[in-house]
């Protein structure tokens, strides 16, 4: 909204500030889980509780229920007993639902001394879900006690047909770690119809990785991309020195990229190395195509953009949820193998995982066979 010009910088952080703190002087007594599964099934069994409030939908099977602790509980069991990957969050309050009913009347205070523009870029609001126009002091009460509906927004900016869709292929995410792209990732993954169409994620800081590298890459691949990236702004009025280089002699000598015949000049070309992505064949290479699908269904990599060298958690944004789903995921393909797992590294690698299922394959004799997911 901020960036939209619908609110100023000053006007802003004060709602923030207000916000939060009226949220933390609510009842602590409150509790919030994700789920990972059929979105039908979710919303039926969630229907038979009363008192719990659907706080977010992340992507199409991804969902927030939010309420007290008893009440999210027990919707908890139901949901674990009908194969539905649930976490909870790790939160003081539950957000999000009627429970925050107390925080209302101090945040439409603050609201109401704000005055509101219309936006001056397009701005697709998570409450709704829906291009806005204008808001008023209501509409933040509204979003402090309704459902957050990231998946429908996130929709309507990829949507080149609806109106007031933009048909966005690139989503920048400043914040501490690529979580909404993890999301975005996600409900992609869950529409098989878009996944013709290439979509730059583009974090501007990642968990463990330093922010300068991680920023540096999403502007090179934006401007790889065809973006237009203003590199003298990078470093504002710290530009980095230049240093002359030495000249370097050019050996002026050949490199082939394909083996020379026999009545080549040259030295022989060294045996190439396997095509990076090539499967070997066998059970080993079952285990792995197995595996590389599960893992892209999951964070929604395409399978040909998957190294196997890649780490789970800080290259391909796996979560504590996304991991417990690719475990229940894999679990169902190699029930007999998964204790192989057991000592993985805490951020294992995707090739990791095919060794140890594949090491695994030889140990049982290849006596289990693999059920489509």
């Amino acid at each position: 909204a901020c960036v939209a010009g619908v609110l100023s910088l000053e006007d802003a952080l004060t709602l923030a500030v207000v916000r939060g703190r009226a949220m933390d002087e609510q009842p602590g007594e409150g509790a919030m889980i994700a789920c990972v599964g059929d979105p039908e099934t979710v919303r039926e069994i969630a229907a038979g509780h009363d008192r719990v409030a659907l706080a977010a939908v992340n992507a199409p099977r991804n969902l927030v229920f939010s309420g007290a602790v008893d009440r999210i509980a027990a919707l908890r069991g139901d949901l674990e007993r009908k194969g539905v990957t649930v976490r909870p969050l790790a939160v003081s309050h539950a957000f999000h639902s009627p429970l925050m009913a107390g925080a209302a009347e101090p945040l439409l205070e603050a609201a109401r001394a704000v005055e509101f523009h219309p936006p001056a870029i397009p701005w697709i609001s998570d409450a709704t879900g829906q291009p806005v126009d204008r808001v008023d002091a209501e509409y933040w009460v509204r979003h402090l006690l309704g459902t957050v509906r990231f998946a429908d927004g996130f929709a309507r900016l990829r949507d080149r047909d609806a109106e007031g869709g933009s048909g966005c292929d690139a989503f920048v995410e400043i914040g501490p770690h690529p979580t909404l792209l993890n999301l975005g990732r996600s409900a992609v993954a869950d529409r098989p119809e878009h996944d013709g169409r290439p979509t730059l994620w583009l974090p501007s800081l990642r968990r463990g990785a330093p922010g300068r590298r991680t920023l540096l890459r999403s502007l090179g691949g934006y401007q790889c991309a065809g973006g237009s990236v203003d590199w003298s702004a990078l470093d504002g009025e710290h530009p980095p020195a230049r240093v002359p280089l030495p000249h370097t002699p050019f050996e002026r000598r050949t490199y082939r990229f394909q083996a020379p015949t026999p009545d080549q000049e040259g030295d022989p070309m060294p045996s190439q190395p396997t095509v990076p992505g090539t499967a070997p064949t066998g059970p080993a290479g079952e285990v792995s195509r197995t595996v590389l699908d599960t893992v892209a269904r999951v964070c929604g990599f395409p399978v040909a953009d998957l190294p196997v060298h890649a780490r789970l958690g800080l290259e391909l944004g796996f979560d504590s949820l996304m991991r417990t789903d690719l475990q229940r995921r894999l679990t169902d393909r190699f029930p007999q193998r998964m204790h192989t797992l057991q000592d993985l590294p805490e951020d294992p690698t995707v090739q990791d995982i095919i060794g140890r299922l594949a090491a695994g394959d030889d140990r049982d004799g290849g006596a289990h066979t693999a059920h489509p997911a």
